[in-house]
């Protein structure tokens, strides 16, 4: 995807944490902000005339020691040539893994969180920025916060982890995702705009990802409850009649008004995010 506006921004509030150290992109990621908006997302007075990719900008701005790359091909020029579809072998740690954009171009996505995680090191962090919807023929999938509050857990090693859900055409409105806790934490996007998912962590020392499981099935599952997936009362009812296809369309069109629940998502601005 490169360094648009949304991914600077979250590059921002995580740089605010902490210094980025030493960086690894996932693809070698080209910048594509011009001069006017990176001095206004960074609030500079120099010129930010960064051009290319995004090496000297995550340096100079955003407080990375060094920038190194992995991608499959050497056609932009990436540091490192390697598929991460395979098992990575030996490989440096890095302070900050940055994928902007790279896992939905990966057929196997499980050995590449995997290598993600590899080349991360102890208390570093991993930062996500992937299509959530809107996305459908970009790459080969587009993903869910239930996968990365699932995978990067404390179980699994993990702590730390924040996620939002960034709609392109509201740049100043983000909505963070809240765990879920026994039940499904559903957001559909309103309209057209794509939708970006931006995920972080910090893995904590050891990890796996062994046992990865969807969690409003684990509760299911403990409980013992199959009821809680069996419709019941009147959506049971009119399933069985005519009238199902109408009624569908007409639950879909309510849920598009629906503001986001609360339950599942905070409105957050932008602005108080980085201060």
């Amino acid at each position: 995807m490169g360094i648009d506006a949304p991914t600077l921004t979250f590059l921002l509030i995580e740089s605010k944490k902490r210094q980025l150290g030493n960086v690894v992109t996932l693809g070698r990621q080209r910048i594509d902000l011009p001069p006017y908006w990176l001095k206004r997302l960074l609030r500079s007075e120099d010129d930010c005339t960064f051009e290319g990719y995004c090496e000297n900008l995550l340096i100079a701005k955003l407080g990375a020691y060094s920038v190194e790359s992995i991608d499959n091909s050497g056609y932009e020029g990436a540091t490192h040539i390697f598929d991460m579809n395979k098992t990575l072998p030996a490989a440096s740690k890095y302070d900050t893994v940055i994928d902007a954009g790279t896992l939905e171009h990966v057929f196997n996505v499980p050995q590449a969180l995997l290598n993600v995680s590899t080349l991360c090191a102890d208390r570093g962090r991993i930062l996500h920025i992937l299509p959530a919807n809107n996305y459908c023929g970009h790459g080969f999938w587009q993903f869910s916060p239930e996968l990365f509050f699932s995978l990067y857990s404390e179980k699994n090693g993990y702590s730390d982890t924040r996620i939002f859900l960034v709609s392109l055409d509201d740049w100043d409105t983000w909505y963070e995702c809240v765990k879920p806790n026994g039940s499904r934490g559903e957001f559909r996007s309103i309209g057209r705009a794509p939708l970006l998912i931006m995920a972080a962590t910090t893995k904590s020392g050891a990890f796996s990802h062994q046992d990865v499981q969807q969690s409003d099935y684990i509760a299911a599952w403990n409980a013992d409850e199959e009821s809680n997936y069996r419709p019941t009362g009147f959506r049971e009812k009119i399933k069985n009649t005519a009238w199902w296809p109408l009624a569908r369309r007409v639950d879909y069109a309510l849920r598009a008004l629906k503001a986001p629940s609360e339950d599942f998502m905070i409105r957050r601005q932008v602005s108080s995010l980085l201060s």
